[in-house]
């Protein structure tokens, strides 16, 4: 789809901590003309893809320092989204500056100014995201590294 939505965050800031990001952000976007798109609430499947197919960039924001680098950072990567997260703690199986970027709140208005004014960088990113999420994090090799682990699949020969 055309990529019509300059940023966008799925989710609900309920929480306090979430509102403050979000209005930061946006205060920091709004004298440049760029669009945060937040959804009010629940959004899944088909309307979820639809956003994330139309967004260039994606936004990660915990609710809390703890939270994993999950379904968020999955769907957006393989809708072609480039992810601009907040610092989390373990980005794995992800790698800051190849699958994603990472960016302290007061620097993320920045970010996505940079990445959606250089088209180069952001592909760059965006399509080794897509690719890594669609080769490598396969259901097929997560099962073989699973069995891999537990000593049941030995494919040194693969």
């Amino acid at each position: 789809l055309q990529r019509d939505i300059d940023a966008l965050f799925i989710g609900n800031p309920t929480n306090s901590r979430r509102r403050a990001v979000m209005q930061s952000v946006r205060k920091g976007l709004d004298s440049s003309g760029i669009g945060l798109y937040n959804t009010d609430g629940l959004c899944f499947g088909t309307e979820r893809t639809t956003l994330l197919n139309r967004a260039s960039i994606s936004l990660n924001l915990s609710q809390a320092p703890w939270e994993v680098a999950g379904l968020r950072f999955l769907i957006s990567m393989a809708c072609g989204a480039m992810v601009i997260s907040e610092p989390i703690e373990d980005p794995a199986p992800y790698t800051p500056g190849v699958h994603f970027v990472q960016v302290g709140i007061a620097d993320m208005p920045d970010a996505i100014k940079y990445y959606l004014n250089n088209h180069k960088e952001r592909h760059r990113i965006v399509d080794a995201a897509y690719t890594y999420v669609t080769r490598e994090l396969t259901m097929e090799n997560s099962i073989r590294k699973i069995l891999r682990e537990i000593g049941i699949v030995d494919d040194s020969s693969h």
